[in-house]
């Protein structure tokens, strides 16, 4: 089926079924939720999978997750003949964690603008250092910047 024809419905169908597949690989059961969001480039497909015994997907930090959304993606854009925006949510950790870090982001933001001093955070996943970017980016006491590379990328936030 061509990408130009496929519907939000053929779509929803293939990227939940995909979803199942690789579940079933990993030897874990979960229910499957697809929902999508946007139109063109700023589409986004949420995918939440719930369950129970989830933290082997989600693993340490989210690593388990974000490597199980990665993997996802790319088998999605074989099946859909092009790449697609995929959220991977697992009980609702993802949410929980954008929360925590939105809150925290704040937090720091605030001791950063009075103290003047610039704060750097623990290591972070890259989407994880991108809700702290767009958390802080109205803020015009602060600003945010990723120093660093691979594995040693850290988050700074300076006095503005």
């Amino acid at each position: 089926m061509a990408t130009a024809e496929m519907s939000m419905n053929d779509e929803s169908t293939i990227i939940k079924t995909k979803t199942e597949e690789m579940l079933g690989v990993l030897g874990i059961s979960g229910d499957v939720a697809v929902r999508s969001e946007g139109e063109g480039e700023e589409r986004a497909t949420y995918i939440l999978i719930e369950g129970s015994d989830m933290g082997m997907l989600i693993g340490y930090h989210g690593e388990g997750l974000y490597s199980f959304q990665l993997l996802l993606s790319f088998v999605v854009a074989k099946a859909c003949g092009e790449w697609r925006r995929l959220f991977v949510d697992v009980a609702g950790w993802r949410a929980s964690r954008e929360e925590y870090l939105t809150r925290h982001a704040n937090e720091v933001a605030d001791t950063v603008a009075a103290s003047g001093e610039p704060h750097q955070f623990e290591t972070l996943e890259a989407v994880e250092r991108r809700v702290i970017h767009v958390a802080l980016s109205l803020r015009t006491d602060v600003r945010t910047e990723s120093v660093g590379e691979g594995r040693d990328r850290r988050l700074m936030v300076y006095p503005h």
